[in-house]
């Protein structure tokens, strides 16, 4: 099975954030991306899923705040 390789404006439209924000992401190691001999940031499909996941599950800091009880 072939591996599906998105840019960072690709990127940037699944998981619903700025190319810039992308970008943070793969430079902080939260989104691993592949750099071509280019420098173009290319991301996996389904490592972009993975992080849609993730961040589905964490917790809101509202629901830890105490005034949310």
């Amino acid at each position: 099975m072939e591996e599906i390789l998105l840019t960072a404006s690709a990127a940037a439209r699944e998981i619903r954030k700025s190319e810039g924000m992308v970008r943070i992401y793969a430079a902080s190691g939260k989104l691993p991306c592949i750099r071509t001999s280019t420098g173009v940031r290319l991301f996996r499909k389904s490592d972009l899923e993975k992080f849609i996941n993730k961040k589905d599950t964490k917790p809101s800091s509202e629901a830890l705040s105490p005034e949310a009880t």
